[in-house]
């Protein structure tokens, strides 16, 4: 793990029309790193993520991100209900080329690092729904990104296992030290999985605060740490400050 950034976003601004949805943000994320993006339903934290994987382009500003690709993960699992999960899972490979000998024994790698392996040989209909979140996962690792970008991929889950997966995605970097940026409307969730939280205004998204998250490995009792508790709570107020102070100002237009 070292400090060069995985990922530099500069003055970045995104504009549709008539509308600003992005404006000059700038953050760096290091490589290994994991930050999480917080901020009200709308304001533009999916479309800043789909800029750095470059599904978008910036109407202004730069990102750089370090060779070796990105990796989406999305709120839903996206898998084809014909093929079983290890064939979704080797996809992307057979995709660019990679024999099916050899996309499967890699695919089979992926799916053990999410603790699916016994589970390789069915479909998507017959996956619960976190075992379908697990897999579109082992799908992006498959072909070793150096970075992993997540859109509130466990919003549709009951809250046990999104607790549970969210243990595992944590286990799972810390483990790899993969570089991880994180769309996410839980502050909980982004308090335990990432080292800093970037809280955002309503749209046109500004960062407004940078919090800092307790160091150290998580276990389960971290979800109830005081530390934890206090990182929520900041992050939770600068973000209930900056949705108040756009309503003042909305107010004054």
């Amino acid at each position: 793990m070292n400090d060069r950034p995985a990922i530099a976003v500069q003055e970045v601004s995104r504009q549709f029309r008539d509308t600003r949805v992005v404006d000059r943000v700038s953050f760096d994320l290091r490589s290994g790193g994991c930050i999480a993006l917080v901020g009200p339903s709308g304001c533009g934290k999916t479309t800043i993520l789909r800029m750095i994987g470059g599904l978008d382009e910036p109407s202004t500003g730069s990102i750089a991100i370090e060779e070796g690709g990105a990796a989406f993960v999305f709120q839903e699992p996206r898998l084809l209900p014909w093929l079983t999960l290890l064939d979704n899972v080797a996809l992307p490979l057979r995709l660019r080329g990679v024999s099916k000998r050899d996309a499967r024994a890699r695919a089979m790698d992926s799916i053990a690092m999410v603790k699916l392996s016994e589970a390789c040989h069915r479909t998507p209909t017959q996956l619960s729904g976190g075992m379908r979140m697990r897999a579109s996962l082992a799908r992006a690792l498959v072909a070793r990104p150096r970075v992993l970008l997540l859109d509130e991929p466990m919003s549709s889950l009951d809250e046990v296992t999104r607790h549970e997966l969210d243990e595992e995605l944590r286990e799972l970097w810390e483990r790899h030290r993969i570089t991880i940026l994180l769309v996410t409307h839980s502050v909980p969730e982004a308090a335990y999985l990432a080292e800093e939280i970037l809280v955002f205004s309503p749209r046109p998204a500004r960062i407004v605060a940078r919090i800092p998250t307790p160091s150290g490995n998580r276990d389960a009792s971290a979800w109830t740490s005081s530390a934890l508790n206090d990182t929520v709570r900041a992050a939770s107020e600068a973000l209930l400050a900056a949705i108040a102070a756009d309503a003042r100002g909305r107010k004054l237009a």
